[in-house]
């Protein structure tokens, strides 16, 4: 085999600013929805960048050594734990004292689980499932996920299996065709 087979090309520059831009505004639905104040936000933009990369370089890695197109539920959870990783959404300038919870408060493990639900609610209503035991995951497990994501250690591929499963549970195949 020639060694150039093995070379990753990176997206040019054109595909990196669409990726880019559908991320940017993915985060933006997610500060509003979540009702921050996007003012006080900072969007890391090298960060979300190299994030695309590592998704883009794994996705290249499925096609070439297993012949597989990474599924929506690999790409949602490796982008949940880079997001988790490389920290990319932020408060800007420094907290005051009475907004120093804003340091606790978990806004990339947030984003890290708003893109696991909002992929798998986009996967029911493209299969025409019921979306109702999604929105009535209790409050205490979306907790504990928040608290794993923040201070647990926890692989890509825990992730990954993680996401698959909740898949399954809400009735969805993550190994179909």
């Amino acid at each position: 085999m020639n060694n150039e087979n093995f070379e990753y090309h990176p997206l040019s520059e054109s595909e990196l600013q669409a990726v880019w831009d559908k991320q940017k505004e993915f985060i933006e639905d997610f500060i509003t929805s979540n009702k921050y104040d996007a003012e006080s936000i900072y969007i890391n933009k090298d960060a979300v960048l190299a994030i695309i990369v590592k998704i883009d370089q794994r996705r290249r890695y499925f096609e070439f050594f297993h012949h597989l197109e990474m599924s929506e539920y690999k790409e949602a959870a490796l982008n949940s734990f880079w997001y988790v990783k490389l920290h990319p959404v932020n408060f800007k300038g420094t907290v005051s004292v009475e907004h120093q919870s804003q340091i606790y408060d978990s806004i990339n493990e947030k984003l890290a689980l708003y893109i696991i639900i909002k992929t798998l609610r986009a996967m029911l209503e493209r299969k025409h499932l019921s979306t109702k035991v999604l929105d009535e995951l209790p409050s205490s497990y979306i907790d504990e996920l928040i608290y794993t994501l923040t201070y647990r250690d926890i692989s890509k591929e825990a992730l990954i299996i993680l996401v698959e499963s909740i898949a399954i549970f809400l009735g969805l195949n993550p190994y179909a065709k």
